[in-house]
C-alpha cells in the first residue's frame, strides 16, 4: 500500500517503536474501512497486521506499507473474495464524506495512493507454525545473513524464519541463496517487493 502524506522516519523500522505502532493502527483502521465498503469482504474480514514500512518512491512525504489481512472464507466463496480483494482501489476523496458508509474522514486520515493485493503462499497461511521469527535488517554495507545455527542446528517442525532486508533509497539488495535446496521438508524461498 502506498501512502502519500506521511514521511518515513527511522523509527518506522522498529516494530516496537511508538511511531510504528501508531502508524500501523492508522493503516489497519483505514484498511478495515475500505474492506467494509464491500459486503463480501466485510462478511469474512478477520484482522490486519502491518509487517513493515519503507520509504515511498514519491519523494519525502510517502511511505510503502507491507501488511497482511486475514479473511476467514468458506471454500465455495474463495474465488469471489479473491476477486473482490484484487479489485480494491484507494477510496476517492468524495467517498470519505459519504454519510451512511461509515467512511467519515477523520483528521488523521492517511492519503492512500495505491493498494496492491495478492494471496499469501497457502503453505504459510494454513500450516500452523510452532514458531515464527522475523529479522529486520537495514542493509547499509556488504555482508552476510545466516540462519541461526545453520547447518548444524536441528530446527523444530513448522519453523518459519523470515528476513526483511531494506536498502536506502536509490540502492539495491542483492541476495544469493547458496543452500536453497536443503533436502527433506526444509526449503528456502526468496520473495521480493518494492
Amino acid at each position: 500500500m502506498g501512502i502519500s502524506n506521511q514521511r518515513f522516519l527511522p523509527e518506522h523500522e522498529d516494530p516496537s517503536s511508538s511511531e510504528f505502532t501508531q502508524l500501523a493502527a492508522q493503516v489497519s483502521q483505514q484498511l478495515k474501512l475500505i474492506y467494509f465498503k464491500n459486503s463480501m469482504l466485510a462478511k469474512y474480514f478477520n484482522c490486519n497486521t502491518v509487517q513493515a514500512f519503507s520509504e515511498g518512491d514519491s519523494g519525502d512525504d510517502s511511505i510503502v506499507v507491507y501488511y497482511e489481512s486475514k479473511f476467514d472464507v468458506p471454500v465455495p466463496q474463495q474465488t469471489t473474495v479473491d476477486q473482490a480483494i484484487e479489485s480494491l482501489e484507494p477510496p476517492a476523496e468524495s467517498e470519505w464524506s459519504q454519510q451512511g458508509q461509515g467512511l467519515l474522514k477523520p483528521s488523521d486520515t492517511l492519503n492512500i495512493s495505491s493498494i496492491i493485493s495478492q494471496a499469501i503462499d497457502q503453505r504459510l497461511a494454513r500450516t500452523p507454525l510452532t514458531e515464527r521469527m522475523f529479522f529486520d535488517i537495514h542493509v547499509r554495507n556488504p555482508g552476510f545473513v545466516h540462519s541461526p545455527g545453520f547447518p548444524y542446528y536441528l530446527y523444530p517442525p513448522n519453523l518459519n524464519l523470515q528476513w526483511r532486508l531494506r536498502a536506502d533509497p536509490g540502492h539495491r539488495v542483492r541476495a544469493r541463496l547458496p543452500h536453497s535446496d536443503l533436502g527433506g521438508r526444509l526449503s528456502a524461498r526468496l520473495h521480493q517487493s518494492l
